[in-house]
């Protein structure tokens, strides 16, 4: 009876005969049994690779999300694949598949100050601030920008203020001149 390749130890006991193997030496049988064992696991570890690498290329076909590669990748692990060759298929770093966004920060860089200082070493909250930026741009015929309302801050009222603060307390409270493009006639080059 014929086997399939992998299979060549049933063939050899078969043509030996049984009765002749007890004769051999364990250390011998030992070898032999050795030796088999590595030819039988060539073929599956081929089989393997190829069904892995197909089924990758299938999923890949199907333009899924590195979140979606992620998970495909971690069942195919959990079926005894080794996890480099996966990783090598889908072509994803290891430094990628163990990453894991930090928890609960929402933002880097310093804390937003409340204070802003004066010449005269006192302390004037944020909301003291936005009230002197709105008097400045009450008055009549002034349509500041964050720059010149930085300047008219210190000048005016004294404080030690950043142009970056200055911008950010007028965007918060909606106060920033936002540029208007010029509306453009419906023919070309013309303006209306």
């Amino acid at each position: 009876m014929k086997y399939p390749p992998q299979d060549k130890w049933l063939d050899k006991v078969e043509s030996i005969g049984e009765s002749s193997l007890e004769g051999l030496h364990a250390p011998e049988l030992r070898r032999e049994n050795k030796k088999l064992i590595a030819e039988n696991k060539q073929p599956k570890e081929m089989n393997a690779d190829k069904e892995l690498k197909i089924m990758l290329m299938e999923r890949l076909l199907k333009k899924v999300t590195t979140m979606e590669e992620k998970t495909v990748g971690t069942r195919i692990y959990r079926r005894r694949h080794p996890q480099d060759t996966v990783l090598r298929h889908l072509m994803i770093p290891r430094s990628t598949y163990y990453y894991k966004p930090p928890q609960g920060i929402k933002s880097k860089g310093r804390p937003v100050s409340s204070h802003t200082m004066k010449k005269d070493q006192t302390w004037a909250t944020n909301e003291e601030v936005i009230s002197d930026i709105k008097e400045i741009l009450s008055e009549e015929f002034v349509d500041y920008g964050y720059l010149k309302t930085t300047h008219a801050l210190r000048q005016q009222c004294g404080y030690i203020i950043s142009p970056k603060k200055v911008y950010r307390l007028m965007e918060e409270n909606k106060l920033l001149n936002h540029p208007t493009k010029p509306k453009l006639s419906k023919r070309l080059g013309s303006k209306s």
